[in-house]
């Protein structure tokens, strides 16, 4: 309802280190937008780090063996002395769930609430203190992780991951003999069947083979080179010609890194100018205090 007292709202604001004030008094008082939005930005986190730990988890398995889990960031089995069980990459996803569910359960109390203030609002405080504490430690425990993690060299090299080609394969027959992408797929998926029936791999197509399974597709079997096949198979060329803005390939990679940095820098300037901020306020409220108070 505001006040009848001629306070001036935007000089309170100033005193408190806010950039302004929410306008309506029934809007201020009875909502916590700023809670949940904070919850809500932090069940987006959850999610993807969940998903970048799920992957740490299954490539460091020995199936995969695309990484290896720091020592000190994993621990043997209770029962099988060859198992490295990546203990604590379990429990930063098991806490991701927990970020979601503050979220969840902070709007199921506040949205059934009638406007105006709500003791409700007491409960939800604490889920958003708690979240930010278990993303901060959980954070921070995932970076040093990631710093330690080995990536595995010559992990490309492995028969069974010669499948990854496969698009790239059918993105030749596109680009070289311009085959129509939807036929060039049904071939190279035609290949990939016959391939792994007799338990080989990609390095295994000779142009005798793609020729072959192109004649059931095509009015004239395809004539691929040996070149051309190679280098269409190859992962770590497929994955170095991937160079549109956002691939994998190294330097469009490290232009992202990069980019990446610089956001963290004016991030971490935002902060340290809100703090700045802050502090001075705080003096300048302690100022206030003390001349009211006929201090100073």
């Amino acid at each position: 309802a505001t006040t009848s007292f001629p306070i001036d709202r935007e000089r309170v604001a100033e005193l408190l280190g806010f950039s302004g004030i929410l306008e309506n008094s029934l809007d201020a008082v009875s909502t916590r937008d700023f809670l949940l939005e904070t919850l809500a930005n932090l069940a987006l986190l959850a999610v993807d780090v969940t998903r970048f730990v799920e992957d740490l988890i299954v490539w460091s398995t020995s199936e995969f063996g695309i990484v290896e889990l720091p020592d000190e960031f994993a621990f043997t089995s209770s029962i099988m002395p060859q198992k490295k069980n990546p203990d604590v990459l379990e429990v930063i996803r098991a806490r991701m769930g927990i970020l979601i569910g503050s979220f969840v359960s902070c709007a199921t109390v506040l949205k059934g609430l009638p406007s105006a203030y709500n003791m409700d609002f007491q409960e939800v405080t604490p889920r958003l203190w708690e979240a930010l504490q278990t993303a901060q430690s959980c954070l921070s425990m995932l970076s040093k992780v990631t710093l330690s993690l080995e990536v595995k060299p010559n992990v490309l090299e492995k028969p069974s991951l010669t499948f990854l080609a496969a698009t790239e394969l059918a993105n030749m027959l596109v680009r070289n003999h311009k085959v129509p992408f939807r036929t060039a797929h049904k071939i190279v998926g035609a290949l990939i069947k016959t391939l792994i029936d007799e338990h080989k791999s990609l390095n295994d197509v000779t142009p005798m083979l793609l020729a072959e399974i192109s004649d059931k597709f095509l009015e004239t079997p395809l004539d691929v080179n040996v070149e051309e096949i190679s280098i269409s198979v190859d992962p770590y060329l497929v994955v170095k010609s991937h160079k549109t803005k956002g691939g994998p390939a190294e330097q469009e990679t490290k232009r992202m890194i990069n980019a990446r940095k610089n956001v963290l820098t004016a991030s971490e300037k935002w902060i340290w100018e809100k703090k700045d901020i802050l502090e001075k306020t705080d003096r300048s409220l302690d100022a206030e205090a003390d001349k009211i108070l006929g201090k100073g």
